[in-house]
């Protein structure tokens, strides 16, 4: 699959709607930031340059993360393989773990799977594929130190099915 083709299965799975819901529970100035910007917008309309100063979007709330990470997932396309952009959405689709000495991933991790979990719930069988499509593409094609291996491996064994 060409990057080319990986959007445009994005953009299938992900119908630009304005998004109406809760954005994000924090209060914190950068999450004002986030929910100010983001209130009843559509994900193809929020500019490449926000999407860089956030980074990520792990902040938002699962309804929310349904709604935007098409827009993450499109820059980090765009971007390359050495985006922080490409890095934190890997992260904010996959659970975290410990390296213990390059031994299993640990993928009980308490904090990030209940919420994983609820992301993916938010989310139909076209854009759960369309995950899948792009955390397999970025395994494959842009993961050359293959870092990203073993959570992209256990976000699509127990996250992303």
């Amino acid at each position: 699959m060409t990057p080319e083709q990986l959007k445009t299965q994005i953009r299938l799975a992900f119908v630009p709607r304005a998004y109406f819901g809760p954005i994000t529970a924090c209060s914190c100035e950068e999450c004002t930031a986030i929910r100010e910007k983001l209130r009843h917008q559509c994900w193809d309309h929020i500019p490449a340059e926000f999407i860089d100063f956030t980074g990520s979007p792990t902040l938002l709330e699962p309804a929310a993360f349904a709604a935007f990470v098409p827009a993450y997932m499109v820059r980090a396309l765009d971007s390359g393989q050495a985006s922080v952009v490409l890095e934190f959405t890997v992260y904010s689709l996959c659970p975290s773990y410990r390296d213990d000495d390059n031994e299993q991933a640990d993928i009980e991790d308490q904090h990030r799977m209940p919420s994983l979990r609820q992301r993916a719930q938010a989310m139909n069988a076209p854009q759960i594929d369309a995950i899948r499509s792009f955390l397999m593409y970025v395994r494959e094609a842009l993961d050359s130190d293959g870092g990203f291996a073993p959570i992209i491996t256990a976000a699509l064994e127990y996250v992303w099915r």
